[in-house]
């Protein structure tokens, strides 16, 4: 699982729980976030405002990002990596995650 940065569900099943927590709206905030290791990927996007504080979640090993804007990819990256471009959630690997601010 370390070797995960983002992932998301292409089908409608599977956890429910994310997906109810990357519907809600109503404490949702603007973070980016760089990742550890050696990419210089960076994400944006709208979580909700208990992913800033780490307390809550140190039970939880992904969170999810809604309205996610990828960048730090290389120009000349493989076809696939377009997908990335039009998803309306991603689920990120918190373990991943050097720093995310506001």
């Amino acid at each position: 699982m370390d070797d995960i940065i983002l992932a998301h569900e292409i089908e409608e099943a599977g956890d429910e729980g994310l997906k109810v927590l990357a519907e809600r709206d109503r404490d949702k905030i603007a973070v980016t976030t760089h990742f550890n290791g050696n990419t210089s990927i960076q994400l944006s996007g709208k979580v909700r405002k208990r992913v800033i504080n780490s307390e809550p979640l140190r039970n939880h090993d992904f969170i999810v990002v809604v309205e996610p804007k990828l960048q730090g990819l290389p120009v000349n990256a493989a076809p696939e990596y377009a997908v990335l471009e039009n998803m309306s959630y991603v689920i990120v690997n918190r373990n991943r995650i050097a720093f995310i601010f506001q």
